[in-house]
This record gives C-alpha cells, structure tokens and sequence, in this order.
C-alpha cells in the first residue's frame, strides 16, 4: 500500500450525560511514517487526545467531549496529517443527534 487515504471516527460513545468519547482511527502510510493529530471542537484546536496503539500501523486516537447542557451543538473534528497529507473527519453533537459526515 503505497498511501492511505482516511482517517476513520471510529466510534462515539456516550458515558454519561455530559459527556462522550469520540475515537479516531488512524494508519500510519510505510513510505512517509510520521503521523500528527489533533482535534478541532467548534473551530478550537485540541491537542490532548490520549492514543493507543492497535497493531504496527494502527493507532486509536481518543478525544473526551463535555457538550453543552443548553443543547448547543458541538462540531468535532479529528484531523490527521498522514504521510504530509491532511485528512479529516467531523461529527456533531447536537443533544442525542449525531450527524457524520467527511
């Protein structure tokens, strides 16, 4: 595989009722290996997601999210530069509304 070309929110989960965890996959491209990423919350870059790692090449990126209690919708987007090249995804959080789109 000579690049990869996504970056995955894998999955979201609520914990409670302020707050869910929202993971985000990421492959590490072999020719280019350096992987950066980081969040963005309503427009508010983030840089302390926890990550894990699930094989060689995978890792799983964490970010905990408190939305607000008015309702107010929350835009999260995880963003990763894969081999020099930047791919992202969003999800919004508007009460128990969940809206995915790339």
């Amino acid at each position: 595989i000579n690049s990869i070309n996504w970056t995955l929110v894998s999955s979201l989960t609520q914990l409670n009722n302020t707050q869910y965890r929202i993971d985000c996959l990421t492959i590490i491209d072999i020719d280019n290996p350096s992987t950066d990423v980081y969040w963005l919350v309503n427009g508010v870059m983030k840089s302390n997601s926890m990550h894990t790692s699930i094989d060689v090449l995978t890792y799983n990126n964490t970010l905990l999210v408190y939305p607000d209690p008015l309702g107010v919708s929350v835009n999260v987007t995880c963003i990763a530069m894969i081999g020099g090249v930047k791919y992202s995804q969003s999800v919004i959080l508007h009460g128990i509304l969940l809206i995915y789109y790339g």
